[in-house]
């Protein structure tokens, strides 16, 4: 899912806790909105390892060409690829982030919002019959074995 598309579920999410919620703590909210896409970062810190190259424009203009060479590929096909492991789409990013909270309650905002983003995650993956990644690290370090990359060129 693209970053514009997690902005606005995320803002029009937070627009509706705001609604039903007003005396929450407009900071908390800020952080559940900017946590729905800002998760993404991981892309890019994929793409610096990966290709070590810094440039954020090069790297959301491979990951648009990646995602155009996944959707061509018929169903059957798209379960034999992944397109990375990336370290905060996973439950541990959540579980860390309410171990947090402990500390300072915004990190429950984080969290929640990491939350609301991986289920967008899930449900595109479920729609574009993407293989049954972004789960766990864990998991994702394991199974991406058996899963061919995206071919991509700089």
């Amino acid at each position: 899912m693209l970053p514009k598309t997690h902005f606005l579920a995320g803002l029009i999410f937070s627009g509706l806790i705001y609604l039903l919620f007003p005396e929450l703590n407009l900071i908390y909210l800020f952080i559940f909105f900017l946590s729905t896409f800002l998760i993404d970062f991981d892309h890019y810190l994929y793409y610096i390892y990966k290709y070590k190259n810094y440039n954020l424009m090069s790297a959301y203009k491979l990951f648009r060409k990646n995602s155009k060479f996944f959707n061509i590929l018929n169903k059957n096909e798209r379960r034999n690829y992944t397109s990375g492991i990336f370290i905060f789409h996973g439950v541990e990013t959540i579980i860390i982030s309410f171990f947090l909270g402990l500390l300072w309650e915004g990190f429950y905002f984080v969290g929640l919002g990491i939350v609301f983003h991986l289920i967008l995650d899930y449900i595109e993956k479920f729609r574009n019959f993407h293989p049954p990644t972004k789960v766990s690290i864990f998991y994702d370090l394991i199974v991406s074995k058996k899963f061919r990359e995206v071919p991509s060129k700089l």
